[in-house]
């Protein structure tokens, strides 16, 4: 909820380690309109590579919150930044994607994995 962000929000963490291969801070976290743009559309985000070839994106993030960098590499768990409302969004909350290929990879069966 906009309470819970503007009193720090909720921290997001990496579904499993990884590397970090694109970093885009810098975009408003208020966005409300859903039409914000900024980011391609996912705002602030961190997206990581993992060992089996598939990339998670974590989107929308909080302006400043980002707590990795390019080329870093993390673990299972690990703060990425905090919940916003960055790019396309109408409200505080994450958009996690994973992709294989370019090609999109339902969550639930790449969480399952781990």
């Amino acid at each position: 909820s906009w309470p819970v962000m503007d009193a720090g929000s909720r921290w997001i963490v990496a579904a499993a380690d990884g590397k970090v291969v694109f970093v885009n801070d810098g975009c408003d976290d208020k966005c409300s309109t859903g039409t914000c743009g900024c980011g391609s559309g996912f705002g602030n985000y961190v997206r990581l590579e993992h060992a089996d070839g598939k990339t998670t994106t974590y989107g929308h993030m909080m302006k400043g919150s980002l707590t990795v960098s390019l080329n870093s590499t993390v673990k299972c768990g690990q703060h990425l930044g905090k919940v916003g409302s960055s790019g396309n969004s109408t409200g505080p909350h994450l958009h996690f994607g994973v992709s294989l290929n370019g090609a999109m990879v339902e969550p639930s069966l790449f969480l399952a994995q781990r």
